[in-house]
């Protein structure tokens, strides 16, 4: 079940592709230590399979499937002394399913476990976790964001937490989304589908509405991936909503994070505006994969939503692309595509 691993997920460290392995399209491989009748660890390891309450679970990767090729979103789930082993473990399930492992959006840290001599890796950066210092910021330093929030304000919208769904403010939330679905057009490309209603438990969701009227014109979700920061998962405006509103739930969200204390805030990952090799990449490959990716970049918009979260002060930590040497060509490329393409 995957809510088995929502606690390990809001308690990793920082792991911004964490919270997407509850979507539906995600699989889960989970590694565990076992003890054997002599009192000795011996390892086994499952695909999203119920474990024995005699296990412990130690490493916990999500991973998409397409055609030959696993795409593994994040760095492995357990203790980063074991990213190593679980890393080859995980390896070697795909390899003996005949798949071909690509792993994205990892850190710096996982990345040089991935090039180091024993697996010899390739690696690129074109993606980024864009993050908020809320003990530094200034929330209101983005003369766009004073206006904007002052604007939705005078508009009478108030944003606040929700506690409590009520069927009526759901489905009014289902229909603003199902308008906001209707007037999107281009590719969209998102690592989850936008569910609000997912593992509540473990996130928290904010309503913008009109005071009066109680109308809600938008809504946040956020999940907390570590002790000390939470990520929004999803922060949308219905359509002809007042002007303002993305601008004015955002602040406030980041500022209750801010006055409860809260060190950080990620975004998510966006694009970077260009792509950057790191290990074992040639020119060739190199011109080919930089060509390939702006031209995804320019059909998607991608670097919009980077764009608007500079308002917010953001800091850019580069993400990770890692493969065997040789094994990121058009079909790879396709997979890991096809894992992000969102309805």
């Amino acid at each position: 079940m995957k809510s088995d691993i929502a606690d390990s997920i809001s308690n990793s460290y920082n792991q911004p592709a964490g919270p997407s392995w509850l979507d539906k399209r995600y699989e889960i491989w989970k590694e565990f230590t076992k003890m054997d009748a002599n009192g000795l660890e011996s390892s086994s390891s499952e695909d999203d399979n119920e474990d024995d309450t005699g296990n412990v679970r130690e490493g916990i990767q999500g991973y998409t499937k397409h055609k030959d090729y696993v795409i593994a979103w994040g760095s492995p789930i357990c203790d980063k002394s074991r990213w190593a082993t679980v890393a080859r473990k995980f390896i070697h399930f795909c390899q003996s399913n005949g798949l071909v492992c690509v792993w994205t959006c990892v850190g710096e840290e996982f990345e040089r476990v991935l090039s180091e001599p024993d697996l010899n890796w390739s690696s690129l950066s074109c993606i980024r976790q864009d993050i908020v210092d809320l003990s530094t910021v200034n929330l209101m330093r983005s003369r766009d964001v004073r206006s904007n929030v002052r604007r939705s304000i005078k508009e009478g919208i108030v944003v606040d937490e929700v506690h409590e769904i009520s069927d009526s403010d759901k489905a009014a939330v289902e229909q603003g989304i199902h308008d906001w679905k209707k007037k999107r057009t281009g590719i969209q490309i998102a690592t989850q589908d936008l569910q609000p209603w997912v593992d509540l438990n473990h996130r928290r969701l904010f309503y913008a509405r009109h005071g009066d009227s109680r109308k809600i014109w938008g809504f946040t979700v956020l999940s907390k991936i570590s002790s000390s920061c939470h990520q929004i998962e999803h922060s949308i405006v219905f359509p002809n909503a007042p002007r303002g509103v993305s601008e004015h739930q955002l602040h406030h969200v980041l500022e209750s994070l801010q006055a409860q204390g809260v060190l950080y805030c990620s975004f998510g990952i966006s694009a970077a505006d260009q792509l950057i090799p790191t290990h074992n990449l040639s020119s060739m490959r190199m011109a080919w994969l930089s060509k390939m990716y702006n031209s995804i970049v320019s059909a998607a918009g991608l670097t919009n939503r980077g764009a608007f979260r500079e308002k917010f002060d953001v800091k850019h930590q580069p993400l990770f692309i890692c493969y065997p040497k040789g094994k990121f060509g058009s079909e790879a490329l396709s997979a890991l595509m096809k894992s992000v393409h969102t309805k």
